[in-house]
């Protein structure tokens, strides 16, 4: 059985989710340099005397390198879904299953890796006020 394309999948729904989701990561993106840039200038300000300040800097580091890795993984796993997307031009049950679990999919990473940003996020504002 053949279906030429599935109710959610116009053109224009697509392009707004595919765009929704690269506008995250782009946010996503350049909210983690200008953390990283907050990083260097606390640790140009502070001497390394400052033993506490110096191991958070570590800790945070590491948390947004792990952070830029999630959303290297998340744009492979978008551009991925594109393009399964546009390879498809009908699809059959088997397909329409694959697309809507990739959906799903990124979905569901997307909302993660919102969260986990924004506890970073709220506990790095918490460090910024201390330094």
């Amino acid at each position: 059985m053949v279906i030429m394309e599935p109710r959610w999948l116009n053109t224009k729904q697509y392009d707004r989710g595919i765009e929704s989701w690269k506008k995250i990561l782009n946010v996503l993106r350049q909210q983690t340099i200008l953390q990283k840039n907050k990083l260097t200038e606390i640790l140009k300000n502070n001497p390394e005397s400052n033993k506490q300040i110096v191991e958070s800097a570590e800790q945070y580091q590491t948390c947004l390198l792990q952070q830029d890795e999630a959303i290297r993984l998340m744009a492979n796993d978008l551009a991925a879904y594109d393009k399964l997307v546009e390879q498809s031009s009908s699809w059959d049950k088997a397909q329409l299953k694959k697309l809507n679990q990739a959906r799903k999919k990124l979905e569901k990473e997307t909302e993660g890796l919102e969260t986990n940003f924004s506890k970073l996020q709220l506990e790095f504002n918490v460090f910024l006020a201390k330094c």
